[in-house]
């Protein structure tokens, strides 16, 4: 009876060690990114910002309202680079990293110095979107460049609710309810891009 209530007992305590250790494991992957330092403290358009800390797997960066040009972060989440795009603002910038599990703001600005070069010119262009025929509810990936600060999407005239900008050379969007076959259009306080070719409307979503 004794080695019955002593076998169970291991069971129950290798059960509770099991499900506390996956309760870390959980809790550790739902933590929101940190950082540690962040480094230089002032650059101009398209300089490499880089950052140490902690979770920052599968973050995007943005400085101001405006996206990195690109974002990388090594394989321990431990280390992220960023490089700030060129149609971010001229000035002090608050950099704020987002991932799936929290937001990290700056209380430091970061400068963006003005060498005259700025994105002045640097107007949206649409090279492709995918895919060519969507329906209500459906995401289409548009790419090209200078997407910063995108102020709406349409397809075919019409404006769509939802989307977000990764980075300055990408848009995902979600098709509109009333969207119309025609040409993917994008706003910037920049300038206005429009496709090359036109998206198909395929109806509502079924």
């Amino acid at each position: 009876m004794r080695k019955g209530m002593t076998y169970g007992g291991m069971l129950l305590l290798l059960g509770a060690l099991a499900c506390a250790l996956a309760g870390s494991a959980i809790a550790r992957s739902l933590e929101a990114p940190g950082v540690t330092t962040f480094s230089p403290k002032k650059g101009t358009w398209g300089s490499k910002v880089t950052f140490v800390g902690a979770n920052f797997q599968g973050a995007q960066v943005t400085f101001g309202n405006y996206p990195a040009s690109s974002v990388t972060v090594s394989p321990d989440g431990t280390t992220l680079s960023a490089r700030v795009g060129r149609e971010t603002q001229a000035g002090p910038n608050t950099i704020t990293i987002t991932t799936s599990d929290g937001v990290w703001t700056s209380t430091e600005k970061f400068y963006v110095e003005n060498t005259g070069k700025s994105g002045a010119k640097l107007t949206p262009q649409i090279t492709s979107f995918a895919p060519l025929r969507a329906r209500v509810g459906d995401k289409v990936t548009i790419r090209g460049k200078n997407f910063g600060g995108a102020v709406w999407v349409k397809f075919g005239g019409v404006t769509v609710k939802t989307f977000r900008v990764p980075t300055s050379t990408m848009i995902v969007a979600t098709v509109p309810k009333a969207a119309h076959s025609g040409k993917v259009s994008v706003k910037t306080r920049l300038g206005l891009a429009s496709s090359p070719r036109a998206f198909t409307f395929g109806g509502a979503a079924t």
